[in-house]
Parts: structure tokens; C-alpha cells; sequence
């Protein structure tokens, strides 16, 4: 089987997309796949690139659908010669170019949001016109792979092969090295891009309201940075040894705190796995289709009370009990091992690839 993963979200090497396409490739490669990558935005064959920002700064709307016709034309040509069984993508707009490619090839989409609620926030054209055109996309691909229950419920289409693959992440063999501190205990938000639906301002406020944890803040917040309180330590983006070494320090890790603000339920967001992997017991509020809610190193918080009296009770108590009670990191890792780790869940999108082309 040959298969070709489209990139279109570019960034530096660790950020959440291009680390998550990256790791997905090898996995496909490991397991006798003949896979790779193509750069959308110069149509090569292969890594090159990926770690780049996306240097096309459209004036306006309409200039962006030009550029993605464009690059669709250049990808389609290279698709043609590399002949490849299949092609993954993640969803993209719409172009002529790009439903070109749809009709040439076995095409399967990941569904990782719900992309039309997000667009609403920055224009209500874009999210008009994604959600006019995107329909008519999913209509056209060989297949679906969405990240939640929720998205394969809301986009997934009677006639359309679809199934859930959560979002993966690689699990250490060995529980990490845990260097924890029950005096000021720390708490830490991953953060790959800054949105409204993470609950920055959230997690800086919990920090006012539990003065006695260290609450730490790791990424790129760009125009959030000027909203976070003074109590909250903001860290620039990091990884590898450095990313490893804080994770070490983390007694409790906060996942996505605002999820309903893009009108959704459920997540799986790679930060929150990442932390899971690390032995990390997570703080979340949102439902994610790998947790049912009552493991012992999890707690999970309602969207939209997060600073009652009440909440704030769990909250206080559960990072004090993980700060003392090394059994829910290992319990933490050893539920990554079993249930997030990239192996398993890409074998099974492999099996639903070998189902598509079999058909």
C-alpha cells in the first residue's frame, strides 16, 4: 500500500500538527507502508519544510482560495506521477484545484474539529463558505476519520466509510522520572495554539483562587498573553529535554477548560495525551472518547463551573492527593500505554485504509 499524507499546517518542530503528521508517517512506515509526506504549499515529496511557518500571508478571504487552487494544481501533478493507492489530509477548504484532486484520487479526510464554529469567531464569511463548500468535500472522499464521537456524529455521512481514531501519542516504555514537591505543588497548561476554547483566562483565574500551587503556563500565547494574571508563570514553548524535565516537575496537568465556546463536547487534545503519557495526572473539562470520567488520575470538571465553591474543593483536593500518591502517575501512564499510544491507534487506521482500497 502507498500512501501519501497531505501537510497543510506548517510550524517549528514539537508544536502539535506537524509533531502529530510527523509521528504518524513513522508509525505508517514501521508498519510496511510505503508512506509519506507532500508539503501542500510546495508540492515536494517528503519532510522538507515542515518544521517552516507558512510564509503566504493572504490580503483577504477571497486571495486564499486563489493560493489554495493554486498549490492544488502543483500537488495534483506530483500525485499523478507518484501514483500513491491512497492520500490522508486533514480538512482543508475548498478550492477548485483541491476538488480536483478528490475526483482523481482515493481521498481520506480527518474531521480533528468542527472547523465552521471555529472560523465564526474571526469572520462569519469564512465560516459561511466552509460551511456551504465542506459538505460537498466530505461527499467526495473515499473516507472519513474523525477524532471525537461527536464530530463523526455531526459530519459523518450515510454512504462515506467513517470511523473515530482519537488522537495518538508515543508512550515511554518506563514510567518518566517524577521529581514532584507536596510544598508548592505545580500545575501546568500545555499550550500548542492559543484559542478561546482552551480557557486560558480560566486557568489564570484558578490561579487567584488556589494561591498555595504553582500555576504554570508552556507556549505561544500571542495576543493572550497581556490577559494572564500576574500569579500564573508563563514559559515559551519548548521540547525535548527541556519539555521533558518540566513534565517531570508537573504534579497535575489542566486540559482544554472551554471547549463549549467552540460549540463542542468533546476533545482529545494531544497536550492532554502528552501529559498522560508523562504519568501525569490531568484536569479536564471536556469529554474525551478514551475516558469515562471516573479514573482515579483524572478529574473531570463541568465547562461552565469551574470556580464554585464545590469545583474548587475537587480541584484543591486532587492535586494535593496526586502530589503525595505516586500510584496515579503510574496509573496515568500505564492507561496511556494501553489506550493513547500511537501504535495502537494507528494500526487501526491502517485497517480502515486496507478496508477503503479493499472496496
Amino acid at each position: 500500500m502507498k500512501v501519501l499524507h497531505v501537510v497543510s499546517e506548517y510550524g517549528p518542530k514539537g508544536r502539535g500538527v506537524p509533531q502529530k503528521v510527523v509521528r504518524t508517517v513513522d508509525a505508517w512506515q514501521r508498519f510496511g507502508i510505503e508512506a509519506d509526506f507532500i508539503n501542500f504549499a510546495s508540492a515536494q515529496i517528503g519532510n522538507t519544510g515542515l518544521g517552516l511557518e507558512d510564509s503566504f500571508k493572504p490580503r483577504f478571504r477571497g486571495e486564499w482560495i486563489v493560493e489554495m487552487h493554486r498549490r492544488s494544481k502543483k500537488v495534483l501533478e506530483v500525485l499523478k506521477q507518484a501514483k500513491p493507492d491512497l492520500v490522508y489530509t486533514r480538512e482543508m477548504v475548498w478550492s477548485p484545484g483541491f476538488s480536483s484532486i478528490l475526483n482523481e484520487f482515493q481521498v481520506v479526510i480527518e474531521v480533528n474539529s468542527d472547523r465552521g464554529n471555529e472560523l465564526r469567531s474571526n469572520s462569519l464569511a469564512a465560516a459561511a463558505f466552509w460551511n456551504m463548500t465542506s459538505k460537498s468535500i466530505h461527499r467526495r472522499a473515499a473516507g472519513l476519520i474523525c477524532v471525537t464521537n461527536e464530530l463523526a456524529e455531526k459530519f459523518g455521512l450515510a454512504n462515506i466509510p467513517t470511523t473515530v481514531i482519537a488522537n495518538a501519542v508515543e508512550v515511554p516504555t518506563v514510567l518518566p522520572k517524577r521529581l514532584l514537591s507536596s510544598n508548592r505543588p505545580l500545575v501546568l497548561m500545555l499550550v500548542g495554539s492559543p484559542s478561546s476554547w482552551i480557557g486560558l483566562d480560566r486557568f489564570s483565574a484558578l490561579s487567584e483562587l488556589l494561591p498555595e500551587f504553582d500555576f504554570v503556563i508552556c507556549g505561544d500565547l500571542r495576543a493572550y498573553a497581556g490577559k494572564i494574571s500576574e500569579t500564573v508563570r508563563v514559559m515559551p514553548p519548548c521540547n525535548g529535554k527541556v519539555l521533558e524535565e518540566l513534565l517531570s516537575k508537573t504534579c497535575v496537568s489542566f486540559g482544554t477548560l472551554a471547549l463549549s465556546r467552540n460549540g463542542m463536547i468533546e476533545a482529545c487534545p494531544l497536550k492532554s495525551r502528552t501529559s498522560l503519557a508523562a504519568g501525569i495526572p490531568l484536569i479536564y473539562a471536556y469529554k474525551d472518547p478514551a475516558l469515562e470520567g471516573d479514573e482515579p488520575f483524572a478529574l473531570r470538571i463541568e465547562d461552565r463551573q469551574q470556580q464554585t465553591p464545590s469545583t474548587l474543593v475537587k480541584i484543591k483536593n486532587f492535586i494535593k492527593k496526586a502530589s503525595v500518591d505516586p500510584d496515579l502517575s503510574l496509573k496515568a501512564w500505564k492507561f496511556a500505554q494501553n489506550n493513547l499510544d500511537i501504535d495502537i491507534l494507528e494500526k487501526r487506521r491502517i485497517r480502515f485504509f486496507n478496508s477503503i482500497i479493499e472496496s
